[in-house]
């Protein structure tokens, strides 16, 4: 009903223009058209404003098949083009439970059982490692040595050795450690290969071992040894005859024979 009137005032008022203009022509009297326009022009207001709105949300019913068979088929077509190994994607409700499940703080092993502590035992210089003297004689052209493993041992050994470029005097270092590191004893020696004069092979064993005799550890100190090893040098001529020096719970033992020969020996005692 509204939507007839809303035609007629179209089609009116279309009919009454023509007559308008038709009048305006001929200068004729424009009355007639005039009144007729605005009548049509009234009912095409009144029948527009009059007609209800469609209602929202309606869907074409003969459109709403097809819709749900293009997502029937939008879906066979995903779940053909997956093939067997590609991870199956979950339902939301299994995305829940999986999320919540991992929400949940996993028991660490690690937390309950404590780090495995290395104790040092009384055959451990404390606070010596194989790096500090490994590193600390490569300045007197010894070798970084490679560690050696003996088997059903937890010990690891070292040895490196070098030929002095002044005096041609050999000097090695040979020590032990466990499998922490940890320095249990080592040995420095100096041997009078060139058989240089007593006097020059003095001078070049105290000056090497002296410096062995400050490596780092705790409750070291390093002048007094390296004072101690220069003073005592020359007096460990024989086989047989060691001089001793204790620091804290380390020994220090120097020996040697003649001019040949001078070792210095460094191991954890009892205080």
């Amino acid at each position: 009903m509204f939507m007839f009137l809303v035609l007629t005032g179209i089609v009116g008022f279309a009919v009454y223009l023509v007559v308008f203009l038709i009048s305006l022509v001929r200068k004729k009297s424009k009355r007639a058209g005039a009144i007729g326009m605005t009548v049509c022009l009234v009912l095409f207001i009144v029948g527009l404003a009059m007609t209800p709105p469609a209602p929202e949300g309606l869907i074409d019913e003969k459109a709403a098949p097809s819709v749900a068979e293009s997502s029937a088929n939008d879906g066979e077509s995903s779940a053909s083009n997956s093939g067997p190994d590609e991870p199956v994607s979950t339902t939301a409700e299994e995305q829940s439970a999986g999320g919540s499940a991992s929400s949940e703080p996993a028991e660490d092993a690690h937390s309950e059982a404590s780090e495995p502590v290395f104790a040092l035992g009384e055959d451990v210089i404390p606070g010596l490692i194989a790096a500090d003297i490994k590193l600390n004689l490569v300045k007197w052209g010894l070798k970084e040595a490679s560690p050696k493993r003996t088997d059903g041992s937890d010990e690891v050994s070292y040895s490196s050795s070098a030929i002095d470029s002044d005096t041609g005097a050999e000097l090695a270092y040979f020590f032990v450690t466990d499998n922490a590191l940890h320095m249990k004893y080592a040995t420095f020696s100096s041997l009078n290969l060139p058989a240089i004069s007593g006097e020059s092979f003095h001078g070049v064993a105290a000056s090497y071992l002296g410096y062995c005799a400050t490596v780092p550890f705790d409750g070291a100190e390093p002048e007094k040894c390296k004072q101690w090893v220069t003073d005592n040098i020359a007096k460990c001529n024989e086989a047989g005859k060691i001089e001793t020096l204790k620091v804290g719970n380390v020994e220090f033992s120097l020996y040697g024979t003649g001019t040949n020969a001078r070792y210095l020996d460094i191991k954890a005692v009892k205080e």
